[in-house]
């Protein structure tokens, strides 16, 4: 017997939420090294654009993992 239209859903949702948990983690991981470098930079480059852009990346980053855990919340959510 094949699997009813709502199993097939939930299979895609699940695995939905699994990409969506991978692209967290690889999103953090690269935060976390642009931090680093903003961490190991010297204090006479911390007012060059460069060092204003990795602050920018950064903030963009912890943004999108927000926003990735947001839509994670919600596909949780609608598969209730």
């Amino acid at each position: 017997m094949g699997e009813s239209v709502n199993e097939t859903k939930r299979r895609s949702l699940r695995e939905a939420l699994s990409l969506i948990s991978r692209a967290i983690i690889i999103t953090e991981n690269v935060c976390d090294k642009e931090q680093d470098a903003m961490d190991n930079c010297p204090e006479n480059l911390q007012s060059t654009d460069r060092f204003e852009a990795m602050e920018n990346a950064v903030e963009n980053l912890n943004d999108a993992v927000e926003k990735l855990e947001e839509a994670k919340s919600q596909i949780e959510a609608a598969m209730v």
